[in-house]
């Protein structure tokens, strides 16, 4: 049985970082790609599939604020392809957002085909949804319960900007929907720091996915986003992440990770698992598909759940239609399934 992480020696990454970051949207992401981050995608994919046990996911940015739900379509496809690649390696997976995004969010849970069966079920994927008003004491209780969460992902998550508040990316103030489930990262990085100082313990890891400057994860690069991005001093969030993925749209950042996490984790390079009790199971088979991409998005149209760009009910994410959408995904399909396939470089 093989253990422990893949061994890159000799061979190529698939390319996920080139399909996610060139910038489709012209926000400016590119000048956020510093030498700091990376690598963050491969470290985060590892870490997840050799580390976690229990994974805490985060989403909802609930921009479009004239409308009932404010949900956008960029956050929850993303998650629940992180979500469904975690679930088949037996990961347990908790999802937490707010209940102003909860519709849309439950109604695209249950229309997936794999996190559906396991929200049917009540086995291993778990859905929670909070209101602003919820207190850090009982936002602990839910992190702790069962064991506690080792993993906290934030993907397209509204995090706050330096004077405490919530904005999108035009600058319009959204804090009176969100709670604030930008918490557990906080409390990461200070179990990081007690750890350093004190030793022992067990480390929370903390993973952050967006597109814009203003969600959970982007204080590791605060300064680049206020230097860079459109109101970017007024709209950058303060709290970081242990690894950082930088996209043009925050769904192909999860994408990309989940296709990540399936590379390190499926029978890539000897033929055999490299995690125990997983003999059987392949890259292929642990990735995202276009067909649950496709049903994803119809059931967050039928929810009413929004364009955050458009502000239109359609199954287009930052303005791009679903077909680009599932055409990067199938683009990193392809990119994992091609490596796997390759002998390693001489």
């Amino acid at each position: 049985m093989a253990t422990g992480h893949c061994d890159w020696e000799g061979r190529e990454r698939p390319r996920l970082c080139e399909l996610i970051q060139r910038d489709e949207g012209g926000r400016g992401i590119k000048n956020l790609l510093c030498t700091e981050i990376e690598d963050h995608l491969w470290q985060g994919a590892e870490s997840l599939a050799h580390v976690s046990v229990h994974v805490g996911l985060i989403t909802g940015f609930p921009c479009c604020l004239d409308f009932d739900p404010p949900t956008e379509t960029d956050g929850p496809a993303g998650t629940l392809a992180v979500a469904r690649t975690l679930l088949a390696l037996g990961k347990e997976v908790t999802l937490w957002t707010d209940e102003c995004n909860s519709k849309g969010l439950l109604a695209a849970a249950r229309a997936h085909p794999v996190v559906g069966r396991h929200l049917k079920e009540g086995k291993r994927f778990f859905f929670r949804s909070f209101g602003p008003d919820v207190s850090e004491e009982s936002l602990r209780r839910e992190a702790e319960a069962e064991g506690g969460i080792d993993h906290w992902i934030a993907i397209e998550r509204a995090g706050p900007a330096s004077d405490g508040n919530y904005f999108t990316m035009r600058g319009r103030d959204m804090t009176s929907l969100l709670a604030p489930l930008h918490l557990p990262f906080l409390w990461a990085a200070e179990r990081h720091h007690d750890r350093a100082v004190e030793g022992g313990g067990k480390a929370v890891v903390t993973i952050g996915i967006g597109d814009g400057g203003n969600e959970v994860g982007m204080g590791t690069v605060v300064d680049l986003v206020r230097r860079h991005i459109p109101l970017g001093d007024q709209i950058a969030c303060i709290v970081p992440a242990d690894f950082l993925i930088v996209a043009s749209v925050s769904n192909w950042g999860g994408y990309a990770l989940a296709c990540a996490v399936a590379t390190v984790s499926g029978l890539l390079f000897s033929g055999e698992s490299v995690l125990e009790g997983l003999e059987g199971v392949d890259a292929e088979s642990l990735m995202p598909t276009l067909e649950e991409e496709t049903l994803v998005a119809g059931a967050l149209k039928e929810a009413g759940v929004r364009d955050g760009c458009s502000s239109q009910v359609e199954e287009s994410v930052d303005g791009f239609p679903l077909s680009r959408c599932l055409e990067l995904l199938e683009a990193m399909r392809e990119s994992v399934l091609i490596q796997a396939a390759k002998k390693p470089l001489l």
